[in-house]
């Protein structure tokens, strides 16, 4: 039985790993980008299509230090997260919220010259972003602690 987790970054490019699992020796994963006026409605659709098990995502907080800065903000990323989580709700999957810090002990560089990063591949001519790299980082942090971590 194939299991299906979709990881993703959220905010104004929203990063999308999909992560399809045959078995132990037959994993796929599938990165893209979404971007512009239409990515709420992109994501809705691409989590409808692709109907994930389980997702996991960044979460957000906003920090005191960098709440002055933000003022007027539309908080994208919150919208993101919104659509992430009434999705979830509505379709009774897992869902795991990492902390950002979570990438820095997933075992991954950041530099896109990874050799790790091969083996994403993507559906057009996309090339790989500090997005898609981002959710492969998410990724692997939950591959690690998986078991361990809060699933809601």
């Amino acid at each position: 039985m194939m299991k299906k987790i979709l990881t993703i970054d959220p905010g104004d490019h929203i990063g999308t790993l999909r992560v399809m699992i045959d078995n132990i020796f037959n994993t796929s994963y599938i990165g893209h980008t979404i971007q512009g006026d239409n990515r709420l409605q992109e994501l809705w659709q691409m989590l409808n299509e692709y109907q994930p098990d389980e997702i996991v995502f960044e979460r957000f907080a906003l920090r005191a230090n960098a709440a002055q800065k933000l003022v007027g903000n539309t908080f994208i990323t919150c919208e993101v997260i919104g659509v992430i989580k009434l999705y979830v709700q509505l379709n009774n999957v897992k869902c795991i919220e990492l902390l950002p810090s979570t990438k820095e002990y997933c075992g991954v560089s950041s530099s896109p010259k990874d050799p790790k990063y091969t083996i994403i591949k993507f559906d057009d001519s996309e090339k790989i972003s500090e997005h898609v790299r981002d959710t492969y980082r998410l990724y692997s942090y939950y591959k690690l602690f998986g078991e361990k971590l809060n699933k809601k």
